[in-house]
């Protein structure tokens, strides 16, 4: 316990700009393994959600930082409020490389910390990279404890986006675990119209270590906000399985919980562990939107080995099969090219079966992707790529909503996917296949 107590106190040596006008608190690697997925998200998403509609000039975006910090660690690194900045103007000179007519990104931005040091050193901070201008014009510093500042940033949100078409990402970077919890997450999304979108930060290794005593577990457990669907005994009865880590766990069995209480459609449960480094974070995404979920598992598997998943390769990824490799229930697997194609080999399995089990009489690939996304650790290509070697091999027969010729390359959202009648006769060469090119 006395070991628990003193990683606490550890960690909020990382997160301390009492002395701010002196010294920076460190950023460790693992931190910035997590910053660097943060600003490739918001990097990518803003350009998909500006894509497709040429004659926009102006898109409107809300982004809130909750525990946003001090802004600055040592060695003049930037924390999350400047990656959001910075994401948001690269983003937009990227938008409008190619554009006839240019977009504007408005986006405002809410920056959130309880602690008055944190919030002097950001402003400070703002101040003298440039920012300063826009305080209290685009960018709002908000000394408060989050689940107080949400209400006003709900309001102000609901009055900017007043036609409904509000687009609010919550970046919920929590110290540790409890301070952004699933029901308040689901409250936040219906005053929203259902379109706010959340990633959220748990200190892992204190979670995880905390599992394993239950003594002090169940006193921590109600704080989750998840017992009224998970029972703490399952909790409990997975974590005594020694074919378990302990991170398998919580990803497998409080992430769906977490879920399910959020009350978001969409979500990826992966973790964010730096190379060379033991400590790491549960950085959980929750979406409106199923590109949201793929935008975000582009970016785990662009940063490859600094992302990791519980589980194994295959749909259901979060059950226990027994002949999947253990290494992903005991030490987790890397987002990496030898665990890509093995998720592609095994999501043509699976993907075979189930078509042929339950969509006999076909199934669209939009409404495939709804069901079964958020069922493996592939991006969108990866299961593009999985559906097409199933057509060339016989296994499923995909052909426009209104029938026509069969497609062999390529499916588009509302072509019909059903079983084939000739499993496995035939299988192209991957190099006679034309460039693959799925639809967005």
């Amino acid at each position: 316990m006395a070991e628990r107590a003193e990683k606490k106190d550890d960690a909020k040596l990382l997160f301390d700009w009492s002395s701010w006008r002196s010294k920076f608190p460190p950023l460790e690697d693992h931190s910035q393994a997590k910053l660097d997925v943060l600003r490739g998200y918001i990097e990518d998403y803003i350009q998909i959600l500006c894509t497709g509609n040429p004659g926009q000039d102006r898109f409107r975006l809300t982004l809130v930082d909750g525990f946003s910090g001090g802004g600055i660690y040592h060695g003049e690194k930037f924390g999350s409020p400047f990656v959001l900045l910075q994401a948001v103007k690269v983003a937009e000179a990227r938008i409008n490389e190619f554009r006839k007519k240019r977009i504007a990104i408005d986006c405002q931005f809410y920056f959130v910390d309880a602690k008055k040091d944190a919030i002097e050193c950001l402003g400070y901070h703002l101040r003298q990279n440039g920012y300063g201008n826009d305080i209290d014009r685009s960018i709002f510093l908000i000394r408060e404890e989050f689940a107080k500042a949400q209400e006003r940033i709900v309001t102000e949100s609901c009055r900017r986006f007043s036609r409904g078409g509000c687009r609010v990402i919550f970046f919920l970077d929590q110290c540790g675990y409890t301070d952004a919890p699933p029901y308040l997450l689901r409250s936040i999304s219906e005053k929203l119209n259902w379109k706010a979108e959340f990633i959220v930060n748990f200190a892992i290794d204190w979670l995880t270590a905390y599992v394993k005593s239950k003594e002090t577990f169940r006193k921590i457990y109600p704080s989750l906000g998840i017992s009224h669907v998970l029972p703490i005994e399952k909790v409990f009865e997975a974590t005594a399985n020694p074919k378990f880590d302990a991170q398998y766990v919580v990803e497998s069995l409080i992430g769906p919980a977490f879920k399910e209480v959020s009350a978001s459609p969409f979500f990826s449960p992966f973790y964010i562990q730096a190379p060379k480094s033991n400590r790491g974070y549960w950085l959980v995404h929750l979406a409106p939107q199923r590109r949201a979920r793929f935008a975000m598992l582009d970016v785990y598997w662009r940063n490859a080995n600094g992302c990791r998943h519980f589980g194994h390769t295959g749909l259901d990824m979060l059950s226990y099969k027994p002949n999947a490799n253990p290494t992903g229930y005991l030490e987790g697997l890397e987002f990496g090219d030898v665990t890509g194609t093995d998720v592609q080999k095994h999501l043509v399995q699976d993907f075979a079966k189930k078509i042929r089990d339950n969509h006999a009489s076909g199934i669209s690939y939009d409404s495939l992707l709804n069901e079964y996304c958020n069922q493996t650790m592939a991006n969108k290509k990866i299961i593009h790529e999985a559906l097409v070697d199933l057509m060339q091999s016989g296994e499923i027969e995909v052909a426009g909503q209104k029938g026509g010729g069969k497609r062999v390359d390529r499916i588009e959202s509302a072509d019909v996917i059903k079983p084939g009648y000739s499993p496995f006769l035939l299988r192209v060469p991957r190099s006679q296949k034309k460039p693959l090119k799925p639809d967005s």
